[in-house]
């Protein structure tokens, strides 16, 4: 018998669809269940969608959810890994309030695009204290340790 990707996937998927609770991939806690409503399954000019495949596709949709975070999180930290080597100061906080006070919007403009486009989970403490000058503040209270 042939094997596609397909079947490899859904002999992978299929312990997680006869499982009685669905849990999402990543903190592997319960999927909040969601009843069954064939209004909101159904397609034009077709009849809905019958339970059991609502099932296998909201359990496929987990599945696949867990590689399309990791793609992001790797695209998001080599964009970031890129601006950081561009711009080459420790401090991105006061390195933004530079450009905002000299109007450097070529450079505002491509940090404001990388924020909205999330910061990757890895630099997400670093970079908001930075960002924030929560480190300024933690150094000038007294801390002798910016990190703390």
């Amino acid at each position: 018998q042939r094997t596609n990707v397909q079947s490899l996937f859904l002999k992978e998927l299929w312990p997680r669809i006869l499982a009685q609770r669905l849990k999402e991939p990543i903190y592997g806690l319960e999927v909040q269940h969601m009843h069954y409503n064939p209004n909101l399954v159904r397609h034009k000019n077709l009849p809905p969608e019958p339970p059991k495949d609502n099932v296998r596709r909201h359990a496929e949709e987990l599945a696949n959810s867990l590689a399309y975070l990791e793609c992001l999180e790797r695209r998001q930290n080599m964009a970031w890994d890129q601006f950081l080597d561009q711009v080459q100061d420790p401090n991105i906080g006061r390195l933004r309030q530079q450009w905002i006070s000299s109007n450097n919007e070529h450079l505002l403009e491509q940090f404001n695009m990388l924020v909205r486009g999330g910061i990757p989970s890895v630099k997400r403490e670093h970079l908001w204290m930075e960002l924030t000058l929560a480190d300024d503040m933690a150094f000038e209270g007294g801390s002798s340790n910016p990190e703390q």
